[in-house]
């Protein structure tokens, strides 16, 4: 056994099984998702989204007023949010992810401030309602 310590990079990336039903009826568009992915794979230790706006909208190729609507979807979910004093950073909610040991995820759950960090919003509904599109590959509300 190495008694080197750990790099971030070691550390795994923990997601909660809530998440992917929640994200399931969340009904993201593909922007919303690639910028949630794109912040997901740019999670250091602990939850801090290590990736600014402009630098999702470059890695995307898209413009940065798109990365922060899907940043407002995200954060209206509550899946990112801003803690104080944390400036313009991002977190992800630690109830659905953590970048650490399983034992630091748990530790971080317990204390999580109720009042400070998000609850996440669970869609009312059971199933998603169809995606529909106008022909002209637009979505439409059902």
């Amino acid at each position: 056994m190495s008694t080197q310590p750990m790099t971030i990079d070691e550390y795994e990336l923990h997601t909660a099984q809530g998440l992917y039903r929640i994200l399931a009826l969340a009904r993201l568009t593909s922007t919303q998702s690639d910028v949630w992915n794109t912040m997901l794979a740019s999670i250091t230790l602990g939850t801090r989204v290590n990736v600014s706006q402009q630098e999702i909208a470059a890695f995307l190729q898209i413009d940065a007023s798109y990365v922060s609507r899907a940043a407002r979807r995200l954060k209206e979910i509550g899946l990112i949010w801003r803690p104080p004093g944390s400036g313009f950073t991002w977190h992800a909610n630690v109830r659905m992810v953590y970048k650490g040991t399983t034992e630091e995820w748990i530790e971080q759950i317990n204390q999580a401030d109720d009042d400070e960090v998000p609850q996440v919003h669970v869609p009312a509904y059971k199933v998603r309602p169809p995606r529909r599109s106008d022909g002209r590959l637009r979505s439409v509300s059902a």
